[in-house]
């Protein structure tokens, strides 16, 4: 991504043509999580910190807010957030905000057990297409595309 299209993501913003994207993140009970709240005041973020401080748990709890328009387009929580010997995965909640122009929905994911419930809401629909979760970004069209393409 260059500073042209920077740009255009920037003027298409401004001008409320930006199709959805999630303005806000919140985690509870999940990986050293215990509420924070990450706020996206632009559809392109970077996320930089020291390994340990909950980037890549923050990038899949993100990838899982958002759904394919296939099951195989589609990435849910219990793909990247499994129990094991160690640590048993339950009383989480993903909560987030989705902001299309002037309008935001909010939505939660929660495991207060046994399964993953996504609430009365699903998940807003998105094309998905990344590689990998590092660097993911919603495209013109909705979708999700990798930077490291």
């Amino acid at each position: 991504m260059d500073f042209n299209e920077i740009n255009k993501i920037k003027e298409q913003f401004t001008a409320d043509l930006w199709p959805k994207f999630i303005h806000r993140l919140e985690i509870s009970g999940l990986r050293g999580w215990t509420g924070q709240t990450i706020q996206f005041k632009f559809p392109v973020v970077a996320i930089v910190g020291e390994n340990g401080t909950g980037k890549t748990t923050a990038l899949k709890a993100l990838a899982s807010c958002y759904e394919g328009k296939t099951k195989n387009e589609t990435y849910f929580p219990s793909s990247f957030f499994q129990d094991t010997q160690w640590d048993t995965v339950s009383n989480v909640e993903i909560r987030y905000t989705v902001q299309q122009g002037e309008q935001t929905t909010q939505y939660r994911i929660s495991k207060k057990t046994a399964r993953w419930n996504f609430g009365e809401n699903r998940k807003g629909e998105y094309n998905t297409h990344p590689s990998s979760n590092s660097l993911i970004i919603p495209d013109g069209e909705g979708s999700r595309q990798n930077l490291h393409q």
